[in-house]
């Protein structure tokens, strides 16, 4: 399977790839392409330090030719730079998946759920005005500028990127995941469980990723008030 991880050349994006690239071809976006392959290849160096048999494939593109051969998508960016380039796959396949890990780390209060009639009611025209009047989540902003609410899944938010990246360290973590599509739900929970001690659990439709993010929100703050360094869950 390809994974394409769009916006990912930052340490989220560097720990999916080199801890994924064992079992999936791994596709780097980026605006600048030249950059994505840089990135690439610097990760194909990490993974074959920790494994002098690694046989895996990680390369680099622009987001969008990413984006298009890729089977599972994962956005790996801020949420503004997120809705612009949702905008622009609007023509993807059927068959691929969009998974958001995007969570509004300046923004304390879950978003609530938004339909086209909730959108009419704030007298708001757009996805992204929507948002920003906390009528909806991260993951639902994705899917309503995508126009394909069921092929995005909200995932991952609560991996810490710094130990991601490392992979001298362990994650023993749980994540919680929401999408309305049980095949698509399906395909991410076993791909984000092929990560070593890390497991990953169905928590809902998608309505629930306000939810999730907020959860991933409480447990950013810990980092910032109780020192606690690189935070995430279990679930016992």
């Amino acid at each position: 399977m390809k994974i394409g991880l769009l916006g990912g050349t930052g340490k989220f994006g560097m720990g999916l790839a080199v801890r994924l690239a064992p079992f999936h071809t791994i596709i780097i976006g980026s605006r600048k392409v030249e950059k994505a392959k840089s990135s690439a290849q610097a990760y194909l160096k990490v993974c074959r330090q920790n494994n002098p048999n690694f046989s895996g494939s990680i390369i680099g593109d622009s987001n969008l030719s990413a984006a298009r051969s890729s089977n599972v998508i994962i956005i790996c960016l801020k949420l503004e730079p997120a809705l612009e380039l949702a905008a622009k796959l609007r023509d993807l396949r059927e068959d691929q998946i969009v998974v958001s890990p995007i969570v509004d780390i300046h923004e304390e209060v879950p978003r609530r759920k938004a339909s086209s009639t909730n959108l009419e009611q704030n007298n708001v025209g757009s996805v992204a005005e929507a948002y920003l009047k906390h009528i909806m989540s991260c993951a639902e902003a994705v899917a309503g500028e995508l126009g394909r609410r069921e092929q995005v899944i909200s995932a991952l938010h609560t991996l810490p990127a710094e130990r991601l990246s490392d992979l001298s360290q362990a994650i023993d973590a749980d994540v919680l995941v929401c999408g309305d599509d049980v095949l698509n739900v399906k395909i991410v929970t076993e791909l984000i469980g092929r990560i070593p001690e890390i497991r990953a659990h169905y928590a809902g439709p998608l309505r629930l990723s306000s939810h999730v993010e907020g959860i991933a929100i409480a447990i950013s703050s810990l980092s910032r008030y109780s020192k606690i360094h690189q935070p995430t869950i279990k679930v016992v």
